[in-house]
């Protein structure tokens, strides 16, 4: 991930004291559809990517899930699920049931992403992956764009934008899309209701 500096994080969070603590509205997306889709859902296990505060990883955990949480520069405190202080990159996948990834994909670099999926595809290919970005649509338009915006604390804030088209072609050449949903109201913060794509997939059946 490009913004990843421990002092970048830490003041981000100290310095923005809106940050929210609830669960995002894509957590809520995701508990109803593993509800919905697994029968004994009770207990099973998630890893949340990338969990910055915990706030949805502790939405996990309270609603009876097995939760793993894990971020490479922000130290979360007195978690109720267990957290580690890792690199995606370099995170073991296997066993997990579902994998989250809120906000993960578009502060990657296209190729740490492209990495990222095949790291998925060889390390848990029996997990459903569960995916909210940010789109191009309204900022760029294009198929693909580095930016690169003025974040709250005064520091460039990388995010690597895709299309809706391209970012199905990138995800559909290993993996089975289950669903994906892309529109505003996703992830409202403040002012700020950017175009998101929501996207559940898994790895091809024919490839387990």
């Amino acid at each position: 991930m490009i913004n990843e500096s421990d002092k970048y994080w830490q003041d981000f969070y100290k310095k923005n004291s809106y940050i929210p603590t609830g669960p995002s509205a894509f957590s809520q997306y995701v508990l109803r559809d593993i509800r919905e889709r697994i029968p004994n859902w009770k207990g099973c296990s998630l890893l949340d990517v990338g969990c910055g505060n915990g706030r949805d990883s502790t939405y996990f955990a309270q609603n009876e899930l097995n939760v793993t949480a894990i971020d490479r520069n922000i130290q979360v405190q007195n978690p109720i699920f267990q957290f580690y202080k890792a690199s995606a990159e370099k995170f073991d996948f296997k066993g997990f049931d579902n994998i989250y990834c809120r906000f993960v994909f578009h502060a990657m670099t296209e190729q740490a992403f492209d990495e990222f999926l095949e790291q998925l595809y060889y390390s848990a290919p029996t997990a459903v992956i569960y995916g909210e970005t940010r789109g191009t649509e309204g900022v760029t338009d294009q198929d693909k764009s580095a930016t690169n915006f003025q974040s709250s604390i005064g520091e460039k804030h990388f995010r690597m934008l895709y299309s809706r088209d391209y970012l199905e072609n990138k995800i559909k050449r290993m993996f089975n899309i289950i669903e994906l949903k892309s529109g505003r109201n996703f992830a409202i913060h403040g002012d700020d209701n950017p175009v998101c794509h929501r996207i559940i997939f898994s790895r091809k059946q024919a490839d387990v």
